[in-house]
């Protein structure tokens, strides 16, 4: 069973109507949810293969790839994925409207102030005239 699809930009271009430009080459998982590690063989011109990122998109081929076991993975990069329990918890979860009526583009909030601009607006309600609010309120607000 092939777990995984990379789709090289040569290949797209026989199959759909791409352009050069904006063709990628994609790799995708038929199984999202699980991991797996994957060898790429490339072919890149002669003198760019001595660094990753020194060559440009274009002028990489994809060759074969394969589906690499986890004893024979070497960068500490990739192994800390063949962990079991690995956990990838969400930081911030946007609360999204349940259907497209209830989307707003501006919502109705609540002002906030500065504690500065709250205490003023505090004294200054509390107390009848001008002359104590300046006697109250320190200059430096």
């Amino acid at each position: 069973m092939q777990l995984l699809l990379i789709v090289s930009r040569y290949f797209l271009r026989k199959l759909k109507k791409v352009k050069k430009t904006n063709g990628q080459d994609a790799c995708r998982q038929r199984e999202p949810r699980t991991t797996v590690s994957v060898c790429v063989t490339r072919a890149e011109p002669g003198a760019t293969t001595c660094t990753r990122s020194s060559v440009r998109f274009p002028c990489i081929q994809i060759i074969k790839t394969a589906t690499v076991p986890a004893s024979l993975c070497n960068r500490e990069s990739t192994k800390q994925f063949h962990i079991s329990k690995i956990k990838f918890p969400l930081v911030f979860r946007k609360v999204r409207p349940p259907n497209g009526k209830l989307k707003t583009t501006y919502k109705a909030s609540k002002p906030t102030f500065s504690c500065k601009t709250s205490l003023c607006m505090i004294l200054y309600s509390s107390l009848s005239t001008r002359d104590q609010v300046s006697v109250l309120v320190p200059q430096s607000l």
